[in-house]
């Protein structure tokens, strides 16, 4: 992956690979994207790298029942990896099960309530537009 825009709003740089150079799962999973890209969406190269991000999420993050806020950060990096890998690859079947997984994630870890009407009331609007489309 390659950004064309000015390194001040380059937040590929800023937050995926800055936080890639720490977090083992986001580094498999940008390395699963290149995968893709280099060598096909069903290649041994991409499930490789795409498998042992998913592992390392589930063992340190998701099954950690004291998430704390940076590991948030990283599960919520991780979702908009995957998601936006599912939209690279064009394969729309899964398109609307990882925006309501991560959708969900985020709702739950919400704190306050006044968020959580909000982002309930963006929710259903956002559903209601896309069954008119």
């Amino acid at each position: 992956m390659i950004s064309v825009c000015p390194d001040s709003s380059n937040y590929l740089l800023k937050t995926y690979v800055t936080l890639a150079a720490t977090e083992e799962a986001i580094l498999n999973s940008l390395a699963a994207w290149g995968a893709a890209k280099r060598d096909g969406a069903d290649s041994e190269s991409r499930n490789y790298y795409r498998n042992k991000a998913r592992e390392i999420i589930e063992e340190k993050y998701i099954n950690n029942p004291n998430l704390d806020k940076y590991g948030f950060y990283v599960l919520l990096a991780y979702y908009l990896i995957d998601s936006g890998l599912e939209v690279f690859l064009g394969d729309t079947n899964k398109w609307d099960i990882m925006s309501s997984v991560s959708l969900r994630f985020v709702y739950w870890n919400m704190e306050s309530i006044l968020i959580k009407v909000v982002f309930r009331a963006f929710i259903y609007l956002w559903v209601k537009y896309s069954m008119e489309v």
